[in-house]
């Protein structure tokens, strides 16, 4: 009973979605936001989990991801105003049901972002950040570190530097816009965090850190 699901983003590019009813009537929708170089195929792993739980589920593809338009990934910048219209697109389907997001990596990030937006709402009523990272320089200088034999911490933060003015000159936003650790310090909707200490991606302590940053319940 899936069906694809097209609205157009406020940024000008199209965003693509697919859109799983619970074969039991139901007002409660989970979200899926996948992570970078994902797709919302990645939701799939997800979907049975909540649809027996009595969830429909949302699953789309982020901005220049899979099926959707737009010019850059922006590691949750820009994803957050899309996932903003996916809710509203959600709370039409179903007024005045219950809304979760659950966002992997990027996806994680763009949520928890997205629950500062949310402060002015309270339309979403719980995120799961599944491995996000607390902020996006931090995490990539540790990635240069842990990948690079620069042997010098002062090129290393050049290398960020530049890279940061690169995506303000492409896509008009620097890297320490993206920092979901200042987000949640203003959040009061439940956040659940997950995070296995064997991921070589976003070390685990992110997690650790969002989750001592946050104000409400976590």
């Amino acid at each position: 009973r899936w069906q694809n699901v097209s609205i157009p983003s406020r940024l000008g590019y199209a965003l693509q979605g697919t859109y799983l009813p619970n074969p039991i009537p139901s007002n409660k929708t989970l979200v899926f936001v996948h992570g970078i170089n994902g797709s919302r195929l990645m939701g799939l792993w997800y979907a049975p989990l909540y649809i027996k739980a009595g969830y429909n589920v949302l699953l789309y593809d982020s901005r220049a991801s899979g099926e959707s338009g737009g010019d850059s990934v922006t590691w949750g910048f820009y994803e957050k105003y899309d996932l903003d219209q996916w809710i509203d697109w959600v709370a039409e389907q179903n007024p005045k049901g219950t809304i979760g997001v659950h966002g992997v990596s990027m996806g994680a990030a763009t949520a928890l972002m997205h629950a500062e937006m949310n402060e002015a709402t309270h339309r979403v009523n719980f995120y799961i950040a599944d491995s996000g990272y607390s902020d996006l320089e931090e995490l990539l200088t540790q990635q240069i570190n842990a990948t690079v034999s620069l042997h010098d911490p002062l090129w290393v933060k050049l290398l960020v530097s530049y890279s940061s003015i690169m995506a303000k000159w492409q896509s008009g936003f620097t890297y320490q816009d993206v920092s979901p650790v200042r987000s949640v310090r203003s959040v009061t909707t439940p956040i659940l965090y997950l995070h296995g200490d064997a991921d070589v991606v976003v070390p685990v302590y992110m997690s650790e850190q969002l989750y001592t940053a946050t104000k409400g319940y976590k």
